[in-house]
């Protein structure tokens, strides 16, 4: 019997083969043959194994992989096209079957249509994907002219995951292949990078699937045709950095929301201006002012220049932005965002403006980043003398060569020397057609009069162009992001008037939503500084609770108007915002208007939602919460609380990969799959609260989430079974569930204490149960919200209950948790659960843990008391265990009973916990405790 060795898995193999003397090329090491045939195609390559016996391996150990048949079909009659495709794919599918287990960095693979019907090409991905582990995978549909290409668009009819390989990064799919259904997409993390070039599409939110199932997306390029004009487009992707986008058709409304979006470059779009979206934080040039209003059709491309931006990433941006250009140059607009004190990033722009070379710009848009002034700064930015320098030896910079119609500059004051030298060039190198329009109205008086004499010097300089008009305009984009600084007539004596914005704000901030929309009735001066507040509450129940039932309705719609006027006059984003609402505003719609307005508009981060219900007579009155998809999945919000609601869908939790907190409180649910739907759809919870009770007894609830660390649960409708798979679980608040010991299915690594054990046989948690995993690396933020939840719904802010915890006590950070949890209880606890983490001996360690005397006296609080305490990992030789244990004792804190583990330990290790034991049986006692060992 052989062995076949793991490193025969990763390298060629090391064979003897017979070499004629005289073959010097045969007799070269397999690295070098390699990189020999590298320089050749994937067809030349593979005839060398026919040379003889030492090459026949060498092809298969490639890192890239061509499979074309186009060569041969193109000089193909159309009657033989199909058995000479068959022929040419049972060729390709040898040649990939024959590639060793090397991994591939990338396969190209150009097919003919029917290698998609016979399942060649799902056959084809599974071995470049699973088996080769390709980086980058490019597909092409063969389509040699409009006469055949038309007819032969093929159906991308794929499993599901299809591309869900872990190795798998890069995909490109070209050739009009029809996606019927985003399911191939499905489960898409591992994507970087997608390109989906000549592509025909039945609707547009197919395409939007496929991009919400690809999370990781940093780079994307579309050139897709939609069938149908209905629907919206939503590209939301906190990750993507570059967006390339060429829609021929019209559609209803393109939306994109990307947070980190740098590169933002548009072929051709047809849609009307308002229908077209975007929020991009990074692109802050006038984003509409080059969209007409019959859509975009010249190329436009918007670049935030970063110095950070890797140069492998820089030179793959550089390849797909000119592609498709003749000559590789490209043509249109640019807008972009650059600090010309970074050295880094003029040379960026430098290679950004040589794009152009030999062409004409349409229109030229340069805003300038932030920078503080000479004085704040400590010295004049010019004084960089090396980068001056720079500037000025790099001439042509822009390239005399290049042209631009017009020219917008922003945040242009004329402090910073690089800057004007750079429109100083612009003006005097021949490169500005037409005009140049210099943005200053956003200014402050001191700093606008700087920036308009810096103009009137721009004006003096020499120009090629003597026509070449130089004006100052107005920007849209910036007087929306800050609040606008208007002159109003205040009174001499009005001081507090006078007082700046932010100060009003920080005093409205102190009154409620109510009065300081009311302080806009003052004066003119008063009117706007309400809508900069951070948090909103709009609360109707205080007028509902006094207005009789017959009027429930009137009043809520009046009060709705108000709300919703409330929600529209704000202005800035939204730390959090609470409403309160009738019944009547889930049926007429105004609910979902509500959210949209302070989720897409106002970007809050914290929405409360609850439905009106003051009396138990009302009840009836719970609304249906029905609700577009992906209502809730705005990436700017992190936490939701809904309370007072029926559930009987998950669909407006769709794509909520944004969410953090999900607070479930009162909610009425059709039966536990649809909640498990619910926190399935939010895969990027950390805190989750539910106080839901199920309309059907039946059913499974599945929480499975590895980001999950807070799980408070509260249900009184008894459900079939309950599964907790979550393996940063943390903290675990039971209030009251009814299943079975053994339906309840908890697996989570820091829960290690008997978790069943509170569970009675009929499937009762009559009273609450804590456990709570303590951590010295919790952050203060974290802990605060935690212990908030944990008290809440009980009298007087104490509970009552149980309490499992697991603990370092040799760790002063847990030593404090542990306490700040136990001054939760102020009465009795029914049952302690204790588990003294693992630690290394005092040998190991190098000294004691007990030389750290930092725990003071009382600890635990010696108001609580427990009837019985179950100890486990208690071996006797840490000290401060020990110094725990005996004041659990000694401060009459034990009144029935206490259980010592010690049946896990081994033989040696028991007998110490066990003489540990006998000497707390000695301390002196207040009770007759029972001290065990189990």
């Amino acid at each position: 019997m052989t062995t076949r060795s793991s490193s025969s898995t990763s390298s060629p193999r090391k064979l003897q083969y017979h070499i004629d003397d005289h073959d010097w090329i045969s007799k070269l090491p397999d690295e070098l043959l390699q990189t020999i045939l590298s320089k050749l195609s994937t067809e030349e390559a593979v005839r060398t194994s026919r040379l003889s016996s030492r090459w026949m391996d060498v092809w298969k150990w490639r890192s890239h992989l061509v499979l074309d048949m186009n060569k041969v079909l193109e000089t193909t009659p159309d009657e033989d096209l199909h058995r000479v495709s068959v022929e040419l794919a049972r060729s390709m599918t040898k040649a990939i079957k024959n590639h060793h287990r090397g991994h591939l960095e990338s396969c190209i693979i150009h097919y003919e249509v029917l290698q998609c019907k016979n399942a060649t090409l799902q056959s084809w991905i599974h071995t470049a994907t699973r088996l080769k582990h390709t980086k980058s995978l490019t597909l092409t549909n063969r389509i040699p002219g409009y006469r055949r290409g038309y007819k032969r668009t093929s159906y991308l009819r794929l499993l599901p995951d299809t591309f869900s390989h872990h190795s798998l990064t890069s995909l490109s799919l070209c050739g009009f292949l029809v996606i019927i259904t985003p399911r191939a997409f499905s489960n898409c993390e591992n994507l970087k990078t997608l390109k989906l070039l000549n592509i025909a599409i039945p609707q547009a939110s197919d395409l939007s699937g496929v991009l919400a199932a690809c999370t990781s997306l940093e780079v994307i390029v579309l050139q897709v045709d939609f069938l149908t004009q209905d629907g919206v487009l939503k590209i939301e992707n906190n990750s993507v950095k570059f967006l390339q986008v060429t829609f021929p058709y019209e559609i209803d409304r393109i939306e994109v929301y990307v947070t980190c979006l740098d590169v933002l470059d548009i072929r051709f779009i047809k849609g009307k201006r308002e229908n077209f979206i975007i929020a991009g934080p990074n692109i802050q040039v006038n984003k509409n002012a080059w969209v007409s209003d019959h859509g975009i059709h010249t190329p436009r491309l918007v670049y935030n220049v970063s110095s950070y931006l890797a140069q492998e990433k820089k030179i793959i941006c550089r390849e797909v932005l000119v592609s498709d250009f003749h000559d590789m140059r490209r043509d249109g607009s640019l807008s972009v965002t650059v600090d010309m004190t970074d050295p880094k990033e003029v040379e960026i722009v430098k290679e950004v403006l040589l794009m152009w070379a030999t062409n004409k710009m349409i229109e030229l848009e340069i805003f300038f980043k932030n920078k503080k002034a000479p004085k704040d700064e400590g010295e004049c930015s010019t004084n960089n003398r090396a980068h001056k320098n720079l500037l000025e030896d790099a001439k042509p910079f822009p390239t005399a060569t290049f042209r631009v119609y017009n020219v917008r500059l922003y945040n242009f004051d004329g402090s910073n020397e690089e800057e004007f030298a750079f429109a100083s060039r612009l003006v005097t190198q021949k490169t500005v057609v037409r005009k140049m329009m210099i943005e200053t109205t956003s200014f402050p008086p001191t700093k606008k009069l700087n920036a308009e004499a810096a103009v009137a010097k721009l004006m003096e300089l020499p120009k090629c162009y003597k026509r070449l008009p130089m004006t100052t305009c107005s920007s849209s984009s910036s007087s929306s992001s800050s609040p606008r600084k208007l002159q109003y007539p205040i009174d001499d004596n009005d001081w507090i008037s006078k007082l700046p914005d932010e100060l009003l704000q920080l005093i409205l901030s102190k009154l409620s939503t109510e009065e300081a929309v009311r302080t806009s009735l003052l004066s003119s001066r008063w009117e706007d500084v309400w809508k900069w507040r951070s948090h909103l509450v709009l609360d109707m129940n205080k007028v509902l609770e006094t207005t009789p039932d017959e009027d429930l309705h009137r009043v809520s719609v009046e009060l709705a108007r108000s709300m919703t006027k409330a929600i529209n006059n704000h202005r800035g984003h939204l730390e959090s915002c609470i409403i309160q609402h009738y019944v009547s505003q889930c049926k007429d719609g105004t609910l979902q208007s509500w959210i949209h307005s302070v989720t897409r508009l106002e970007h809050t981060k914290d929405l409360t939602l609850v439905n009106y219900i003051p009396a138990t007579r009302r009840c009836t009155g719970a609304s249906l919460l029905s609700l577009l998809p992906d209502t809730f999945s705005h990436h700017s919000l992190t936490s939701l609380s809904l309370c007072g609601y029926t559930l009987i869908g998950p669909r407006a939790f769709s794509n909520c990969k944004n969410l953090k907190t999900l607070k479930l409180i009162n909610i009425v649910i059709s039966q536990a799959s649809v909640l498990s739907g619910v926190l399935a759809a939010c895969s990027s919870l950390e805190v989750v609260v539910l106080k839901v009770n199920f309309l059907t007894p039946r059913g499974v609830l599945k929480i499975e989430n590895n980001n999950l660390k807070f799980l408070q649960l509260s249900s009184l409708n008894e459900i079939d079974r309950m599964e907790v798979y979550a393996t940063c679980l943390d903290v675990l608040d039971i209030r009251c569930i009814k299943v079975k010991k053994d339906n309840f299915i908890l697996v989570a690594p820091n829960i290690q204490v008997n978790t069943n054990v509170w569970l009675d046989d009929h499937g009762r948690i009559d009273c609450p149960h804590l456990y709570y995993h303590v951590s010295s690396y919790l952050a203060q933020e974290e802990k605060n919200i935690w212990h908030e939840l944990l008290v809440s719904d009980f009298h007087d802010m104490r509970r009552s209950g149980c309490l499992s915890v697991s603990v370092d006590l040799t760790d002063p950070e847990e030593v404090e948790i542990l306490k700040e949890v136990l001054l939760m209880w102020t009465n009795l606890l029914i049952e302690f659960e204790i588990l003294f983490k693992n630690k290394k001996s005092p040998i190991e360690e190098g000294e004691c843990s007990t030389n750290d005397r930092t725990h003071a006296k009382p600890f635990p609080n010696a108001d609580v008391c427990f009837y019985n305490v179950w100890l486990y990992n208690f071996d006797g030789w840490n000290e401060e265990e020990f110094a725990f244990v005996s004041r659990l004792l000694m401060q009459e804190t034990v009144i029935i009973k206490m259980m010592i583990e010690t049946s896990s330990f081994p033989p040696t290790k028991k007998s110490n916990a066990e003489a540990a034991v006998a000497k707390l049986m000695e301390l002196p006692k207040r009770y007759k405790h029972v001290i065990k060992c189990f």
